[in-house]
């Protein structure tokens, strides 16, 4: 099983174009669909799966790029739980790309009062934002497996590596 396994993970790495190449464009043609029929909150909502999918590439500068607008509608729009989401998923780009400025204002707008009510989280964020200000690496999240695998792709070990220099 586990050899079956390997294999569709092997064939999936392999093909041409990739899994999330394909589902990319079509989220990019839905946009381009919304787009047309002036519905900016489901084309937004498209940007961050887009994103998202990004992210499950390791394309995170891309997926940085395009949350930037949508955290800013989110904001203005008072969508405090899409806003959150958007945020999170941000600040995770930030870190994983190594945007010391990016992530800063992630996580001080995430420990914001009218962002998160978890404690414990905004007492992380905060934590992780001391360390980033005194040179040292940043204290796991609660999902330190799904970042610990990520992190130790290839692409990403140089970020990780720069940020625990810093």
């Amino acid at each position: 099983m586990f050899l079956g396994i390997n294999a569709l993970v092997y064939r999936e790495r392999n093909l041409s174009p990739s899994h999330s190449e394909v589902i990319v464009d079509l989220l990019q043609k839905a946009i381009d669909h919304y787009k047309i029929f002036r519905s900016p909150r489901a084309e937004s909502n498209l940007v961050v799966q887009m994103a998202e999918e990004l992210v499950s590439s390791q394309k995170c500068a891309e997926a940085l790029q395009l949350l930037k607008p949508i955290v800013h509608q989110y904001r203005q729009d008072g969508w405090k739980i899409l806003l959150k989401a958007a945020l999170q998923l941000a600040l995770k780009c930030a870190y994983l790309t190594a945007s010391a400025a990016d992530y800063m204002a992630f996580a001080l707008e995430l420990a914001a009062k009218e962002t998160t009510e978890e404690v414990e989280e905004k007492r992380r964020i905060m934590l992780n934002l001391c360390k980033l200000l005194e040179h040292q690496p940043k204290a796991p999240s609660a999902r330190s497996e799904e970042h610990t695998s990520e992190l130790q792709s290839p692409c990403n070990l140089v970020c990780r590596l720069l940020l625990e220099k810093k």
